[in-house]
């Protein structure tokens, strides 16, 4: 009987686990769930498979059945969840935080990965609308924003640090988040002139 000769296989074992997490960071719905091969696209971005501004509780706990409740969040008024991030399966990535709002709907999750945010932008491109980017290419560290529909995506890697943070937000919060920082230093400055 005549040998075939060897033929390598078209996707390796770390390429399928590459695209795997590539699809699981960028929200994308797997292939291997027939049942929502007809869903529509989401509005916001929708990492780890939950739209923003959309999934509620009930969704991140069928997702993470055991996240730690770390209290009430300061800008959204709703519950903020944590985990370490191992229901993503994702490589690097260290902690995962659910912020929702008072209605019980998700409307932000910080991931923090090991830092690399010129990969991060990598697998960004053509998935969300590039709104800011100062990232420094050779340093590889610094900030970009990207958005899609009512989110933010924020990549956030500071010079003297290991990890980021990639956070995907509602518009709303990320708004609230600014003018709570901004009265908070007003008011910093009128006790300081008061003081005086």
């Amino acid at each position: 009987m005549p040998s075939q000769p060897f033929q390598p296989p078209l996707f390796d074992t770390m390429n399928i686990l590459k695209l795997l997490q590539q699809a699981i960071v960028t929200g994308a719905m797997l292939l291997a769930a027939p049942t929502f091969a007809h869903a529509a696209a989401p509005a916001n971005a929708a990492p780890l498979g939950l739209e923003i501004g959309k999934a509620t509780t009930a969704d991140v706990a069928r997702l993470a059945p055991k996240p730690e409740r770390t209290g009430t969040n300061r800008y959204s008024g709703g519950a903020q969840w944590q985990t370490d991030g191992s229901e993503a399966g994702l490589e690097g990535l260290k902690r995962v935080d659910y912020l929702f709002d008072r209605s019980n709907v998700l409307v932000a999750v910080e991931m923090t990965f090991a830092k690399n945010p010129k990969g991060m932008m990598k697998l960004f491109s053509g998935k969300y609308k590039l709104v800011s980017n100062k990232v420094d290419d050779f340093m590889n560290y610094g900030s970009a924003r990207y958005e899609k529909g009512d989110t933010y995506i924020d990549i956030n890697a500071p010079h003297m640090s290991f990890d980021m943070t990639v956070t995907y937000a509602t518009k709303a919060l990320m708004k609230s988040f600014k003018q709570t920082v901004s009265d908070t230093e007003q008011e910093k400055k009128n006790r300081a002139q008061q003081a005086l």
